[in-house]
């Protein structure tokens, strides 16, 4: 495995490179799904984190921008872009996550991994990422509380590979997630804070019990605080319950603005939520902000989140040409 250290991009960013052929590299007995050779990211170099364990940072500048000259996978080509093709690698890959999951046998290198090929499958079938301030994560020293908007499966998908190589992480889900049968057993494996989704004041209980022992033990927790996917940002649906678990465990908030309508949600039936259309005009936007000290005052702690997701939706609208945002 490759020394920690940084890939020679200019202005510290990286894209990834045209070219995607890929061979097969397993993890344990029971993780096995396509990795990539030299000549595109699994070049990246490992990070050491502080349990010892050695993860692939695939992201190692302070952003990250899809090629433009990356080519799309020939089946989708051939298809004419139709989104099963896409599904089908995804589906693909976590099934193999899932059978590890249930032996027992998905690390966190598995993890990132397959993190990581979502993303680049999204990729190869047209989607374009737009990532930055990568370096706000990297320069983390103790367990933080990530507080993001939700706006598809996307960042659930995405953001082990980007947070994971620098920082234990988990997250907060619903209960029903852990226990289908396909997501079920990876949703177990991680540890996470388990939800109901239908007792609010259950539900700020738990968080706060099962979050404090979580960062407790090095472990950053992701909050979506709006509970549910969005089409847009609302501020007033952004609650603090994540600044209130910061600041009872005393640790720092990281806010994380995103703009993943590429992958939409299905309409009909809550399965379907998953396979919804894919919206290859619009670019996948991801931004860490700052970390936030919550400790003197966690309702300004609050604001300044929600301002910093407030100034990124207005600046990502003026850049894809979308209608002005403003809050609702």
């Amino acid at each position: 495995m490759m020394t920690a250290g940084r890939s020679p991009t200019m202005g510290r960013s990286r894209s990834e490179p045209a070219s995607s052929r890929s061979s097969t590299s397993s993890v344990g007995s029971s993780f096995s799904i396509r990795r990539a050779t030299t000549t595109d990211r699994s070049a990246a170099p490992a990070i050491r984190d502080e349990t010892g364990i050695d993860l692939t940072n695939y992201f190692p500048g302070d952003t990250y921008a899809t090629d433009p000259g990356k080519r799309r996978a020939r089946l989708d080509r051939l298809l004419c872009g139709t989104r099963w093709v896409f599904y089908a690698d995804y589906v693909r890959v976590v099934l193999a996550c899932s059978r590890a999951a249930r032996r027992n046998r998905f690390p966190d290198e598995a993890w990132v991994r397959s993190s990581w090929q979502v993303l680049d499958s999204m990729e190869r079938h047209g989607a374009r990422f737009e990532i930055e301030g990568l370096e706000n994560v990297a320069a983390l020293r103790a367990p933080v509380v990530f507080v993001s908007n939700h706006m598809s499966t996307t960042e659930s998908m995405v953001l082990p590979a980007l947070i994971r190589p620098h920082r234990p992480v988990t997250f907060v889900v619903k209960e029903s997630l852990t226990r289908g049968r396909l997501f079920g057993p990876i949703m177990r494996s991680r540890d996470p804070v388990v939800v109901t989704r239908k007792d609010p004041r259950r539900d700020m209980v738990t968080v706060l019990e099962e979050g404090s022992k979580r960062l407790a033990a090095g472990i950053s927790v992701v909050i979506f605080p709006e509970g549910t996917r969005q089409d847009e940002f609302r501020p007033a649906n952004f609650n603090s319950l994540g600044v209130k678990l910061a600041r009872k465990t005393g640790v720092k908030v990281v806010p994380i603005a995103l703009r993943t309508d590429f992958w939409g949600n299905g309409k009909w039936f809550e399965f379907m939520k998953e396979w919804g259309p894919l919206h290859r005009d619009r670019t996948l936007r991801f931004a860490f902000g700052p970390a936030i000290d919550p400790a003197s005052d966690a309702r300004e702690a609050h604001r300044e989140a929600v301002d910093f997701i407030s100034g990124k939706m207005r600046e990502w609208a003026r850049l894809d040409g979308r209608p002005a945002w403003e809050p609702k």
